[in-house]
C-alpha cells in the first residue's frame, strides 16, 4: 500500500497517528521529503496537461502491476489465454496464481500422499524468472480428492476452496512450494468466499457452499485461516528472513459484500483476536476504471478501506486482486495506467488484472485485442504501469500526451 502524507496537514501540530491511511512516522516523513537523502527525480513521460489530480507524497510499493492467467504451462497457445511460447514474457511486478490450469494443489498432490509433482511449477517458475517477476501470490484452491471434506462444487471444481481434512497435509504442501519456489511471497487463504447479495455468506468458491448454513461454512473457514496463521509463523521462524505473508479470503467487489465481510471480521476477531496477523486484504474491483473505482458505493474499496482504518489496521495492505474493465469496451494504454495509479491514490497496493489472454466479452475484458496479442497495449499500459514499482509520488497531472501516451495521466516524483 503507498504511503500518503496529506500536504495541508504538515506542520501543523497534528499527530503522525492520526493521518488517514497508510501511516508513516517522523523517519518516514523525512525520507519521503528527501531530507533524509532524497533520490533522483522521475517522471513517466507524459507531458503536463495542467490539471492537478494529486499533489503530496505517496510511497508506491513493490508489486503496482499484477496480472493471472487462468490457464497455464500445459495450455500453451490454448484458449483460456495461457502463455503463446514457451519463451513469451510478461513485464510486471507479481503474479497472483488462482485457477492457473496445472497449479492446482490437487495436480500437484494429486495422489494427496507427500509425493509431489513440480513439472507445471517449474515451466511457470521459467516464465516468471523470464519476466523478473519476483513476487508470486498463491491462492488456496483445487483440494486433493484424498483430502477433502466435501465434494467439490460443480459449478467451480478445483477453481473451489474447502477445509482439507489434514493439517498436517497443508503444512507440508506449503512448505515444500515455498521451499521450492523463493518468488513466492504470499499465501491468500481463499478466494471470493462471499458472493450473493441475498444475504447467504458462502458462494460458489467455498465448500459447503449455498448449501450450507452460513454459520457451518464460516466455521470451517475460520478454521482454515487460523492453520494458514499457524503455518505462516512456524514457517517464518524456521526461516529467518524469508518474511511470508498471509492474505485474508478475498472477496468481490461491492460495497454490500465489504459490509458483509467486515461483520464477518469482527465476529473471527471476538472468537480468536487475530485479524491482525493478516499481512493483506483484497476485493475484487471488476466493471469500473479510473473515473470511479475510488466512490463510495462501488467497488467497496473506499468502504473497505475505512473499515480496515477504524479496526485499528489502516496499515495492512488493501489490494484489488482481480481486476477487469467492462465487457466490449475499448481498453487502451491510458485506461490501464491511470487506473493502476488512480488504485494507488485510493489506498491499494495495485492491481492484480484478471485474465491475460481474455477474449474482452465479459467483466474480466483487459482489451480487445488484449496484452496476449497486443504488443503495444502490453507494454505501454501494463508494462508501463508496473515502472512504479518503488518510486515516491508526488504530483499527477492529466496529461498532453499523444500517440502510445494519449490520454495518460502525467505522473512524477522520485526514486529513493
Amino acid at each position: 500500500m503507498g504511503k500518503v502524507i496529506a500536504p495541508a496537514l504538515l506542520g501543523t501540530g497534528v499527530p503522525w497517528g492520526a493521518l488517514y491511511g497508510n501511516i508513516v512516522d517522523q523517519t518516514d516523513l523525512a525520507n519521503l521529503l528527501g531530507l533524509g537523502g532524497g533520490g533522483a527525480a522521475w517522471d513517466n513521460g507524459v507531458p503536463d496537461g495542467g490539471n492537478v489530480i494529486f499533489n503530496g507524497t505517496l510511497q508506491v510499493g513493490e508489486r503496482p502491476v499484477g496480472m493471472h492467467w487462468t490457464q497455464f504451462t500445459s495450455s500453451y497457445g490454448g484458449s483460456e489465454g495461457g502463455p503463446v511460447q514457451p519463451t513469451d514474457t510478461l513485464r510486471v511486478n507479481s503474479f497472483r496464481v488462482y485457477g492457473s490450469y496445472k497449479l492446482y494443489w490437487s495436480h500437484t498432490e494429486p495422489a494427496a500422499n507427500g509425493v509431489y509433482d513440480w513439472t507445471e511449477w517449474d515451466k511457470a517458475e521459467a516464465f516468471f524468472a523470464r519476466g523478473n517477476v519476483d513476487y508470486v501470490q498463491v491462492n488456496l484452491f483445487g483440494v486433493p480428492a484424498g483430502y477433502r471434506t466435501q465434494p467439490e462444487n460443480p459449478n467451480t471444481g478445483g477453481w473451489s476452496m474447502q477445509l482439507p481434512s489434514s493439517q498436517a497435509a497443508l503444512n507440508n504442501y506449503l512448505t515444500a512450494l515455498f521451499n521450492r519456489y523463493p518468488r513466492l511471497k504470499m499465501v491468500e487463504v481463499a478466494n471470493e468466499v462471499w458472493t450473493d447479495n441475498q444475504g447467504i455468506a458462502y458462494g460458489v468458491y467455498w465448500v459447503p457452499s449455498v448449501v450450507a448454513p452460513a454459520p457451518d461454512g464460516e466455521a470451517s473457514l475460520f478454521t482454515l485461516m487460523n492453520w494458514v496463521l499457524d503455518w505462516k509463523a512456524a514457517y517464518n521462524t524456521a526461516n529467518p528472513g524469508r518474511n511470508v505473508k498471509v492474505q485474508a479470503p478475498s472477496t468481490p467487489g461491492t460495497h454490500w459484500h465489504v459490509g458483509y465481510l467486515l461483520q464477518v471480521w469482527d465476529r473471527y476477531q471476538a472468537l480468536y483476536g487475530r485479524l491482525a496477523e493478516f499481512d493483506s486484504f483484497a476485493v475484487h474491483c471488476y466493471g469500473t476504471d479510473f473515473t470511479n473505482l475510488h466512490n463510495y458505493q462501488g467497488t467497496g474499496l473506499p468502504e473497505y478501506k475505512d473499515g480496515l482504518v477504524a479496526r485499528g489496521l489502516g496499515g495492512k495492505e488493501l489490494r484489488d486482486g482481480e481486476r477487469g474493465f467492462p465487457g466490449n469496451t475499448e481498453v487502451t494504454p491510458a485506461r490501464a495506467y491511470n487506473t493502476v495509479v488512480r488504485t494507488l491514490l485510493a489506498g491499494g497496493s495495485g492491481c492484480d488484472f484478471f485474465y491475460y489472454g481474455s477474449p474482452g466479452t465479459d467483466e474480466t475484458n483487459l482489451g480487445q485485442p488484449g496484452p496476449l496479442t497486443n504488443a503495444t497495449l502490453r507494454q505501454w499500459g501494463y508494462e508501463h504501469a508496473a515502472e512504479l514499482k518503488g518510486k515516491v509520488i508526488t504530483r499527477v497531472t492529466e496529461g498532453a500526451g499523444s500517440g502510445v501516451h494519449a490520454g495518460k495521466w502525467r505522473v512524477e516524483g522520485y526514486t529513493p
